[in-house]
């Protein structure tokens, strides 16, 4: 589940029950405009933000742990994607992609399983001869 999709079943889960997003808001210990931000999508909401805005609509435990696990593990992709782009896979992925547009032919063969001299010198290369430079 992500952040629109839990915002939508929060906002979803206090119309039902009938109370005011700003009652809600006090209940749960935040402003009215983080409760709209979370509902709206505009911000990803802690596990405790979560529990918080549930406890104040007075929801069953099992739906509360339910809600409480989707915002758990939406926030460890965030956290996950956060780390991945700051760790710069990405620009390794770039570097590959740009240096494939240099070439004229790219030719793969797996490492290992052609003797090292029995292709002929042109086989060996990765990129044509004149595409160096």
């Amino acid at each position: 589940m992500n952040k629109a999709q839990l915002g939508a079943a929060l906002r979803a889960l206090r119309e039902a029950s009938g109370r005011d997003a700003k009652a809600v808001a006090r209940s749960a210990l935040m402003s009215p405009s983080k409760l709209s931000k979370i509902e709206n999508a505009k911000l990803l909401p802690s596990a405790t933000d979560v529990e918080r805005i549930l406890t104040a609509i007075g929801v069953s435990a099992e739906i509360k742990d339910e809600y409480t696990k989707a915002a758990r593990a939406a926030t460890a992709e965030v956290t996950a994607w956060r780390l991945l782009k700051r760790a710069g896979i990405h620009k390794g992925q770039y570097a590959a992609m740009a240096l494939e547009a240099q070439m004229a032919t790219l030719r793969l063969c797996r490492y290992g399983s052609v003797r090292r001299g029995a292709l002929p010198p042109e086989v060996r290369w990765f990129r044509t001869p004149g595409t160096f430079g």
